[in-house]
């Protein structure tokens, strides 16, 4: 890894890209009385990328982890999911494999800014490890977030940082966990 190279300085990146700026000085903007925004990732069929995500028929596995997680939440809190999938679907038909399992439920589709989607929600539940998971957190609205470690692995010197939002209720290692943990909100 990086220690001792002068010429690497670290920080979270999302808060100076997204300038976001410094978490605490930025002010809350809870709703609520808004949805939980329960936010969907989608990966290319055929691998021509570099960086960890489930390839190929490991897709299914993530879709079906999806399938677990809407259907261990109640009634109520399902009630209350507003799904923002990814914009592009890679010819999964994400939404589609999980309406089929599962039934229907709400589906974004005036495709708001996320950013904004995210200030108007309850919570915002991260199927993924995203850019936009950090920049939830940086605007210290409410945030959980779930996935199988293997399919979004994380260097061994960043899973103390991991283990630390476990330990707040904000990562989780299952979907079935993740929906027990809405429930007890």
């Amino acid at each position: 890894e990086m220690k001792g190279n002068k010429d690497v300085v670290p920080f979270i990146g999302s808060a100076f890209l997204g300038r976001i700026g410094d978490y605490r000085a930025t002010k809350t903007n809870f709703n609520p009385k808004g949805k939980t925004l329960w936010v969907l990732c989608s990966v290319p069929k055929y691998f021509y990328t570099q960086w960890s995500a489930p390839q190929g028929p490991m897709f299914i596995k993530y879709l079906d982890s999806q399938v677990i997680f809407l259907k261990s939440l109640k009634n109520n809190s399902r009630k209350n999911i507003l799904c923002r999938d990814y914009h592009y679907d890679y010819g999964w038909g994400d939404v589609d494999y999980i309406q089929t399992n599962t039934g229907p439920f709400l589906i974004d589709t005036a495709r708001k800014p996320l950013r904004r989607m995210i200030q108007d929600a309850r919570l915002t539940v991260f199927t993924y490890d995203c850019t936009s998971m950090q920049e939830s957190m940086s605007l210290n609205l409410p945030t959980i977030c779930y996935w199988e470690e293997n399919f979004f692995p994380w260097r061994n010197s960043a899973k103390d940082l991991l283990e630390k939002l476990k330990e707040a209720n904000i990562f989780h290692h299952n979907p079935v966990e993740a929906a027990n943990f809405i429930e007890s909100l």
